[in-house]
């Protein structure tokens, strides 16, 4: 049976070649193209993805709650105040480098401590409380917890950028020599709104320079093939209603110009009861799915019929 696939693959290659063989692009006018020049570019497309076997799908498969992420696309994770976006982010990132193996790059530019970045992770994975590992009040067992997994996590592909107040050119090139480096396929941005480009501007050119920053970093996803997400904090709400689109307020540019937008909630009162709800996506489905919050471990997961 291994053998007989082999050879499909063979002669699925071997007939994209043939097609492709004497078949030139013909000239086509300035607003129409025939299809002999479709049929050229969509087998030249197809044999491309064919041979490098890597990326081949035009979607992440996240394994998280449901969530495929588009590669290519800007993401925009928000939430109001406290209410767990960089949680959220977290616990997307653990769920594809630890169940799924796939390369995860989290880019800080506040001042994400290094050990509380671990610390986090440390959490979700041993199930014992951040305020434990914070404070060092730990029994025998949680450190038994917290040795096992470390051992996992030390062999999982994560990578942590920390750069406060970084220009996108920096964040460019450095995050570039570790996509290449270590095959990156997910980048998360922490304190998006810390971009030199951003913090630098007179208050007559923010909108203008929040723009060309988004349009670069679209860019860069597509040019990476990868999607990247930012998170970003909405403003408090006068009243406790669900976050909307209309909370952007003055900056509507970020979900106009963003790919997929996911918005996060979670009940003051009963803390474990949370949803996201995606009410922007261009390359896929709009929704909501509840979610269950873990209070001690600050992480997320679907809801109880998970």
């Amino acid at each position: 049976m291994e053998d007989e696939n082999e050879n499909k693959d063979i002669d699925l290659e071997i007939s994209m070649f043939d097609f492709l063989k004497g078949k030139e692009e013909q000239e086509d006018s300035d607003f129409y193209k025939s299809i002999k020049n479709i049929m050229v570019n969509t087998i030249e497309s197809i044999d491309s993805r064919f041979k490098s076997k890597t990326n081949n799908s035009d979607f992440l498969e996240t394994g998280f709650c449901g969530l495929d992420l588009h590669r290519g696309d800007l993401i925009v994770i928000a939430a109001r105040s406290s209410l767990g976006q960089t949680a959220f982010a977290l616990s997307l990132l653990n769920q594809l480098a630890l169940n799924k193996k796939i390369p995860v790059g989290y880019i800080s530019l506040g001042c994400t401590e290094e050990t509380s970045f671990g610390g986090h992770l440390l959490s979700i994975n041993s199930g014992v409380s951040m305020m434990k590992i914070r404070s060092g009040m730990l029994k025998v067992s949680d450190c038994e917890k917290i040795n096992k997994s470390a051992e996992v996590l030390w062999e999982s592909p994560i990578y942590l950028i920390n750069e406060p107040n970084s220009s996108f050119n920096t964040f460019a090139w450095k995050t570039q020599l570790m996509i290449d480096k270590n095959q990156v396929q997910l980048i998360i941005i922490n304190g998006f709104e810390l971009f030199e480009e951003l913090v630098d501007s007179e208050k007559e050119e923010y909108r203008n320079n929040l723009e060309s920053l988004l349009e670069n970093l679209k860019k860069f996803a597509v040019e990476q093939h990868i999607p990247i997400i930012l998170e970003i904090e909405l403003p408090p709400a006068e009243s406790d209603t669900e976050p909307s689109l209309q909370d952007f307020k003055k900056y509507m540019i970020i979900p106009s110009m963003a790919d997929m937008i996911i918005l996060l909630n979670r009940s003051r009162e009963k803390e474990e009861e949370a949803q996201f709800n995606i009410v922007k996506n261009l390359n896929g489905w709009t929704g909501t799915v509840d979610l269950t919050y873990n209070p001690k471990t600050m992480s997320f997961k679907k809801g109880s019929d998970e």
